[in-house]
């Protein structure tokens, strides 16, 4: 049987110009069950672009993005995808607890919006002390552990688009996060992922340079 796990996601032939300038041109690539991507380059390469780009976020000039033979992103297919930009997607009038309640509603996970989520295996990013905190009275670097939380509640085979998500952590928060992916991917996730500064034992399966056409 064809399942989502045997599937490849591919890029063919991207294309895409910013202000006149071509950021990148006929970009190809894949994407398999249990793959790391890691998306370097110099800013301003295209990164950002490209990853909403795969998100469905943003079109491209030329070129896909397909899982196999299928569109992608589709709706319709209910294919997981987790996407983690720059801004949290955080609700500010909300607490953490009830911005991760609502985020289990969303992918339909009704088990994780119970009150006592996240329990103390689950935290793994530690904001159970200030999950009942407003949204908006929480640092930097709470404001993106709880945001990177949310991926807890993804499912196991999901492909997870992180746009520099170890901004404003603190070296045990980076070091979770290093941990939650390795998991996802020995669990069949996808992940591509853009850093700034990853560890030294940061080990991707691959790297995809953008370097800027010009």
């Amino acid at each position: 049987m064809d399942t989502y796990a045997q599937k490849q996601l591919h890029w063919q032939g991207l294309s895409l110009r910013r202000g006149g300038r071509l950021l990148f041109d006929r970009l190809d690539g894949q994407l398999a069950a249990g793959e790391m991507v890691h998306l370097t380059g110099p800013n301003g390469a295209g990164k950002t672009s490209f990853l909403r780009i795969v998100a469905g976020l943003a079109v491209a000039d030329a070129g896909q993005v397909r899982l196999d033979d299928q569109r992608w992103p589709d709706r319709e297919t209910g294919v997981p995808l987790c996407w983690l930009g720059h801004a949290t997607g955080l609700l500010p009038t909300l607490s953490g607890r009830q911005n991760l309640q609502l985020a289990a509603r969303i992918t339909a996970l009704q088990n994780r919006a119970a009150p006592d989520w996240p329990t103390q295996k689950d935290d793994l990013f530690a904001i159970t002390s200030f999950i009942d905190q407003p949204v908006r009275q929480l640092s930097q670097g709470q404001l993106r552990r709880l945001a990177l939380s949310r991926l807890l509640l993804s499912e196991p085979q999901a492909t997870w688009l992180l746009d520099e998500p170890d901004t404003a952590l603190d070296a045990a928060s980076r070091a979770a996060l290093d941990q939650l992916l390795t998991r996802h991917c020995a669990r069949g996730g996808r992940l591509i992922i853009t850093r700034h500064a990853p560890p030294a034992d940061f080990a991707p399966h691959r790297v995809l340079t953008l370097r800027g056409a010009g």
